[in-house]
């Protein structure tokens, strides 16, 4: 086997590693990706490009594009259903086939090496500025080695074990048009189903040629899913007669930081899914993803011109403008695992709420501003409410039930009208 030298080795050749390798080359740096998988490749994955997420991509997505998304369809426990929409786009419909393929395509015109179909075995870091890469194609070494081939990688295990990460799963599929009822369908129009599980959501997000249709929830109630998802889809009958037993639905992990997730070891640096960057709500990761792809970039080309190898101050930007972000996310989810008709209330009836949400969604609003607004409620409301819901969040989740106790029912009727007047 050949041994080659190289400034930078990314593993992994999704959102993040293309990316990241993008900026690298356009900024002169030898860099390679490698990928286990032959490019263009399917992926698991919703399919719905947020506004943000597009805001990151600094070259032309149109000939990817599949539509425009603009409002929202919600139903509670596939009942009580009502439509919001939002005057300028929320979601972008693609497909990963030909968005991951793009990205890859521009980091290669950029000048990174491609290595698709290319296993990485092992990675073992030698120095601190010195990393060995053991791959079926070959060993290499490089200055910086950038894990972004998820989290259950090589490189991630290098990192973090698996414990490190809050999981959640989805259960997803592309669907052909030939097997949609598509005259149910409104293609600006996403749908979400919510209060079924104790947590986590169905979907459909409508695009040229195709519907993607899934569910997702925190890995400890995944084994609910597949039933979740049938039912869904017979909710929403979108599909045509027999289609369901025809079609292939794909499992994919999603992981979420906690305090115990690290971001690099000496000069193994992990970005996307690998760090844990995938937002707990609405289970986004693309955003994170091309975010901590610039972050890491960045910190790489200082390290690399300056000879020092301290991440230091890559974990502390990502920190400061991701995993804030992904933390109120999580506390989000933690009130709506306690109170499930909450947010289908609130959004129903606070056009404040929603438009926040909205803003949220195209990148011109953090997550903080509903912490900011504190749902209507002083502080000395929030602060008992929180510990009360990280108590209680484990408990239903473990308890595996949807159901609403009495208690809880008393206590959400006594914070509508205090939400109402945000």
């Amino acid at each position: 086997m050949s041994s080659n030298k190289l400034d930078a080795i990314i593993v992994g050749a999704g959102p993040s590693g293309s990316m990241t390798g993008y900026y690298l080359a356009k900024a002169g740096v030898r860099v390679a990706i490698f990928d286990k998988m032959k490019f263009p490749r399917e992926k698991a994955c919703g399919g719905g490009l947020q506004v943000k997420a597009a805001k990151r991509i600094p070259f032309d997505l149109t000939p990817i594009l599949r539509g425009a998304l603009q409002g929202i369809t919600f139903s509670f426990r596939f009942d009580d259903r009502y439509s919001k929409k939002y005057h300028l786009p929320l979601v972008y419909s693609v497909l990963r086939i030909e968005l991951d393929n793009l990205l890859l395509e521009s980091a290669k015109e950029s000048g990174a090496k491609v290595y698709d179909r290319a296993n990485v075995i092992s990675v073992e870091s030698l120095k601190p500025d010195l990393v060995s890469v053991h791959t079926d194609v070959g060993d290499f070494l490089c200055n910086v080695l950038v894990g972004a081939d998820g989290a259950n990688s090589v490189t991630r295990k290098s990192v973090n074990p698996l414990n490190d990460y809050f999981w959640q799963v989805g259960l997803y599929g592309e669907i052909p048009e030939e097997y949609l009822n598509k005259d149910v369908i409104d293609y600006e129009q996403m749908r979400v189903d919510w209060g079924t599980l104790p947590s986590g959501y169905g979907w459909i997000f409508p695009k040229n040629g195709y519907c993607n249709i899934g569910v997702g929830s925190p890995a400890i109630i995944g084994n609910r899913l597949r039933s979740y998802l049938k039912e869904f889809i017979q909710n929403e009958n979108v599909l045509k007669n027999g289609a369901f037993d025809k079609l292939r639905f794909s499992g994919h992990k999603l992981p979420t930081f906690t305090n115990t997730t690290k971001l690099h070891r000496q000069s193994i640096v992990l970005v996307g899914d690998a760090a844990g960057l995938v937002e707990p709500l609405t289970g986004d990761g693309i955003s994170y993803a091309l975010h901590s792809a610039e972050l890491a970039a960045d910190s790489i080309l200082r390290n690399l011109n300056n000879g020092k190898f301290d991440f230091k101050e890559y974990e502390i930007g990502v920190k400061n403008e991701i995993v804030t972000e992904l933390n109120y996310s999580r506390k989000l989810m933690s009130l709506f695992i306690a109170f499930p008709r909450l947010a289908h209330e609130v959004l129903k009836n606070n056009e404040r709420v929603w438009e926040s949400f909205c803003k949220v969604l195209r990148g011109e609003e953090s997550y903080s501003v509903f912490r900011q607004m504190g749902f209507g409620l002083s502080r000395f409301i929030w602060y008992p409410l929180s510990k009360f819901i990280s108590f209680y969040e484990p408990r239903r989740l473990l308890a595996n039930t949807s159901k609403e106790t009495t208690f809880l029912r008393s206590f959400r009727k006594l914070l509508i009208p205090l939400l109402k007047r945000i």
